[in-house]
């Protein structure tokens, strides 16, 4: 260790001595206790549901939606975008080690985050959400001949289309507490593991059958999503799960004797992780300690939940991930916590860049891939 970085590192642990993580942190995020780290929604990405969490004790943050993590400083250096060294230098001012430089104002503080708004009654609000839900899909037609069936066989999806899917027309779109407008939409029901409907999946379209353009997401769900599933097919020994409609409707095409469910999102197959996971190999230039999600599943955290009947699972994978060593880290996580619930689990991939519909789709990547990318034979999963 040179000189110069041995300087920094007692200074550095001087600045995480005298200073609370919480302190600086909550300048920016609203945090709540939890025991014995406070959480709150993590100021480096979007998100509804409070991922990241803050150790006063192990003087760490981590967010378990984005994987940004570190110290005190290296918090500061990121919400600044400034390098580690002048946040250093920030944090000795504030913590009185060093004084600010003379005729040099001091880096202006940015204003609290606004107070919560009062709590309300979780289970109130959950019910709400289940009922609005219902009445969308109480309001739904059968998707025979509508736009919703033209859309998914534009995608090449030719096999029978499941109850599980409807059509509703005119449908409202909400986003930021105001109304965008209606289209017409796609509806899937969201079941629970005793099959009520508790939420539903909604794919915005325009009238020739594509996707609504001009939204910020073509695509929503609604209710008690986590946990639940498009039930595509009825239950059965070996269960494929998808993330999205259109790749289980896929398979389902190629494999129509396969029981196919999708989850609706990604975190929904991998559920909560424990901890971190090792550094990313390559991490991008602005992130340099990056780390992989954890493989390891917590089990109070699941996603999906599966009926006592399945016993075996088939993850239809994508693999067309920006990152594919973030995904491969989250799959091995669903794969370890249906593994850890008792059931044999198989992994299926298509080729590289693509997804089962890219490769329903394509007829040439289909005869070439090879058996290891191809859509999966029942026998794999046995």
């Amino acid at each position: 260790m040179s000189a110069a970085e041995a300087s920094f590192a007692r200074r550095a642990a001087e600045v995480r001595e005298r200073i609370a993580l919480s302190d600086v942190v909550s300048r920016h995020v609203v945090l709540n206790d939890r025991g014995h780290h406070k959480v709150g929604l993590c100021p480096f990405h979007n998100e509804r549901t409070p991922s990241f969490t803050v150790s006063d004790g192990r003087r760490r943050f981590y967010c378990f939606g984005c994987n940004a993590h570190g110290d005190v400083i290296e918090f500061v250096s990121q919400i600044e975008r400034i390098p580690l060294r002048e946040a250093l230098a920030e944090l000795e001012i504030d913590a009185g080690i060093s004084p600010a430089p003379a005729g040099r104002p001091r880096r202006a503080r940015p204003a609290p985050p606004p107070p919560p708004e009062p709590p309300v009654d979780d289970a109130a609000a959950r019910a709400g959400r289940v009922d609005r839900a219902r009445d969308i899909w109480a309001a739904s037609q059968p998707i025979s001949g509508t736009t919703a069936e033209r859309y998914l066989r534009r995608r090449g999806i030719v096999c029978p289309l499941p109850p599980t899917l409807r059509y509703c027309p005119r449908l409202a779109f909400h986003d930021r507490g105001r109304t965008q407008g209606t289209w017409d939409a796609m509806v899937a029901a969201i079941q629970d593991v005793r099959g009520r409907v508790v939420g539903v999946h909604r794919t915005y379209l325009d009238a020739g059958g594509y996707k609504a353009r001009g939204l910020d997401r073509a695509k929503k769900m609604l209710g008690l999503v986590r946990g639940g599933a498009i039930r595509l097919t009825p239950a059965a020994e070996t269960i494929a799960i998808s993330e999205g409609i259109e790749t289980g409707l896929s398979v389902l095409t190629a494999r129509p004797d396969l029981a196919v469910w999708a989850a609706g999102s990604l975190v929904n197959i991998h559920g909560r992780g424990k901890g971190q996971g090792r550094p990313h190999p390559s991490p991008p230039a602005d992130r340099p300690k990056l780390c992989l999600p954890s493989t390891i599943p917590d089990m109070d955290g699941p996603g999906i939940r599966l009926p006592e009947i399945c016993r075996r699972v088939l993850i239809l994978a994508d693999n067309d991930s920006r990152d594919p060593l973030v995904y491969e880290a989250l799959i091995a996580r669903a794969a370890a916590r249906f593994k850890a619930e008792g059931r044999e689990v198989l992994v299926a991939w298509p080729p590289r860049g693509m997804d089962f519909n890219d490769l329903l789709a394509d007829e040439p990547a289909r005869a070439s891939a090879p058996p290891s990318t191809s859509l999966p034979t029942l026998e794999d999963a046995t």
